[in-house]
């Protein structure tokens, strides 16, 4: 969905109330979790901003290229100066107007938020009383924030190395490669945390023979997700079969189709041949497992149900350079899928050029062209994953612009996510999110792949966090500006 499919029209009633107008009830995800959490840009400072880059060839990027300098904020921190390619800064809102409220998280869960100075108090999720887990002062707690910009990962971990950098920002958490550079530096701490994400493996369902959902099926029933975890990465990430990952319990579903979990190879190879059989495949010489080798006799010239050779498959993935887990686990995928019969050839690229392939059509055909691809997801609001429906739902295509690469398309997940989309309770949203991940993990548009935990570094002797256990690492909440002080 999008806003505009709800909401009508807003009004400014005052200097510090907004008017909402919605064209049909929203539910959590539209409101409590969408438009009420959004911002609003004050039209006298971005009002011309605007102008200018609607007239613009590219507006999109000209709005991010816009400096923001001096921009009013509500936030913590205002943004103070910015040198593009270089650093930016933002500095201290001393008009904060949560500053000195404090966040106390119980062991029973619930959770309160008071500011005696204003005379606010405010309990959820329980009773708030009992052991408290957490407690801390939200600041700002530090007069400014430094964000210096590098070209590399290993430019980055070297500068926090030398004493230039407290904590580093990236969604990919640091690399297990480059751990050695600051493992044993008396100056950091390293710490970890389950990610709110995953990394998976997408199948263009507007192309044959990734329309036949048995394909699909046998496709994730012989990767051996385990293996790859374990074995190949070192236990540096953990196999998932799910849509929502099981740090996130409340709407983690235990119970959806699992393919391929606890099989051996020769379980994989004959459960994924039976599947392609049944989604009327054939071979001039099926694949078989060899007892005596311990291996998989690949089967040769594999055919679709219009009995037609299958033509090459490209399976698209991140080079090593970028995410060498990516890269590890496209190169064994294509390893097994050959033993099948069916051709895939992995190819590693880079990142930048795997986007506009699998989001944007073909400027010569008007279609999305790609095979197979890995890519991974972070996974926003965890408070009400409705993510699937950006995904997934029919009107997401991204042929049209959405996030729905595969091109997804199925009349009872449509009504699964209608029906998340106007929940007004969690129980309910999360009746909805477990039947919608139980329908993906069986028709398979992802065979979701793994999760990497978020390995973080900082700077201990200089640096001050009330809480280093979060969904995602501190990167997620970037860098934990507000709450962070210094020692």
């Amino acid at each position: 969905y999008t806003y505009s499919d709800y909401v009508d029209r807003m009004e400014a009633v005052d200097d510090y109330t907004v008017k909402i107008y919605f064209s049909q009830e929203p539910g959590l995800s539209v409101w409590d979790h969408g438009v009420g959490l959004h911002p609003f840009m004050p039209e006298h400072f971005w009002a011309d901003v605007v102008e200018e880059c609607r007239a613009s060839e590219d507006p999109a990027t000209c709005l991010y290229a816009a400096d923001g300098t001096g921009e009013p904020s509500f936030g913590p921190f205002m943004f103070t100066k910015w040198e593009p390619g270089a650093f930016a800064e933002i500095g201290a809102n001393p008009d904060y107007y949560w500053k000195d409220s404090v966040y106390t998280f119980y062991a029973d869960g619930s959770f309160k938020e008071a500011n005696e100075a204003k005379g606010y108090e405010y309990c959820v999720y329980g009773d708030c009383s009992g052991d408290v887990s957490v407690e801390y002062v939200v600041g700002p707690h530090v007069p400014n924030v430094v964000y210096s910009i590098y070209g590399t990962q290993d430019a980055a971990v070297l500068a926090m190395a030398n004493g230039e950098v407290d904590f580093l920002l990236n969604s990919l958490g640091l690399q297990r490669g480059l751990r050695d550079q600051v493992v044993g530096n008396p100056d950091l701490d390293a710490f970890q945390n389950p990610s709110n994400g995953y990394r998976y493996l997408a199948f263009n369902m507007r192309k044959s023979p990734n329309d036949i959902k048995e394909f699909r099926q046998a496709v994730a029933t012989i990767i051996d997700k385990e293996y790859i975890t374990g074995n190949v990465l070192q236990n540096t990430a953990i196999p998932i079969y799910n849509q929502i990952p099981e740090a996130n319990p409340f709407f983690y579903n235990p119970d959806v189709v699992k393919l391929g979990q606890g099989m051996t190879r020769e379980e994989r190879v004959n459960a994924a041949k039976e599947l392609l059989k049944a989604g009327g495949f054939s071979w001039d010489v099926e694949p078989e497992w060899d007892p005596d080798d311990g291996a998989v006799k690949p089967g040769t010239t594999i055919k679709g149900p219009d009995g037609n050779e299958l033509e090459e498959i490209e399976l698209l993935a991140p080079s090593a350079g970028y995410d060498p887990m990516r890269a590890t686990a496209s190169i064994w995928i294509a390893q097994w899928a050959n033993e099948l019969g069916i051709p895939v050839k992995a190819n590693p690229t880079g990142f930048n050029t795997i986007i506009p392939l699998v989001f944007e059509p073909s400027p010569e055909t008007g279609e999305i062209e790609f095979d197979w691809y890995i890519l991974g997801w972070s996974l926003g609001n965890p408070a009400l994953p409705d993510f699937m429906d950006s995904f997934f739902a029919c009107a997401n295509d991204a042929k049209e612009g959405g996030n729905n690469t595969p091109g997804y398309c199925d009349e009872e997940f449509e009504a699964m996510s209608e029906a998340l989309l106007a929940s007004k309770t969690l129980e309910e949203a999360r009746d909805h999110i477990f039947k919608m991940d139980a329908k993906l993990s069986e028709d398979v548009p992802y065979a979701e792949l793994f999760t990497a935990p978020v390995l973080e570094f900082y700077a201990k002797e200089r640096l001050e966090y009330p809480f280093l256990e979060t969904l995602s690492g501190l990167q997620n909440i970037q860098g934990a500006v507000e709450y962070v002080g210094t020692k």
